[in-house]
């Protein structure tokens, strides 16, 4: 079973790493978190990781990155995060950091009212085009760094299609692909162009 203080220890970790500014939504994250890899307890060779493990793959996460050497993972501590990005709702914490330390800018309150508003529509595009029946669920935190990406082009330039040359410089740029985003910027002029028609 998981020690009595891992919740806190992995609450306080994530807050001081920038994960959250929030202390009580770190503390429901981490609560969450440890619940899900408590069921896994019981399961054959799963362990409960140690709380730099979870800040270390949650980062690794949060750039995109797919399991390449410098970031291999097990998938049963990504469900468990992927469980407790879900279930506590913790969207914009996390958009907030993205926009802060992926992209070096300032999470405004523009940015961020924005990149939930692409986070949103991620989530009808990501089960529209069959990528996935879950939505967002399944794609959490490819979707939280595309969202940020979105709403500094929108904002920045106009044109959320400037997101594109944003993911393309580094190992991010996977998340275009996963989550098809040409055809849903593409998509997105659609919709404009329905709602002003």
């Amino acid at each position: 079973m998981v020690e009595e203080n891992y919740v806190r220890r992995l609450a306080e970790k994530l807050t001081s790493n920038g994960f959250f500014e929030d202390g009580e939504v770190a503390e429901q994250f981490a609560r969450r978190f440890t619940n899900a890899m408590e069921a896994k307890v019981g399961e054959q060779g799963v362990e409960v990781p140690t709380v730099d493990r979870v800040v270390e793959v949650l980062g690794c996460m949060l750039y995109g990155v797919p399991n390449v050497e410098r970031c291999r993972y097990d998938s049963d501590i990504v469900d468990a995060i992927k469980w407790a990005i879900n279930t506590t709702k913790c969207y914009e914490e996390l958009m907030k950091y993205v926009i802060r330390t992926r992209f070096g800018r300032e999470p405004s309150g523009e940015l961020l009212e924005l990149a939930t508003h692409y986070l949103s529509l991620l989530d009808i595009w990501i089960e529209k085009s069959g990528i996935s029946e879950k939505g967002i669920r399944e794609y959490a935190t490819p979707s939280i760094v595309a969202s940020a990406a979105l709403a500094i082009a929108k904002a920045e330039k106009g044109d959320p299609r400037h997101a594109i040359k944003m993911l393309e410089g580094g190992e991010a740029k996977s998340i275009i692909t996963r989550l098809r985003l040409r055809e849903f910027i593409e998509w997105l002029g659609g919709l404009g162009k329905a709602n002003n028609g």
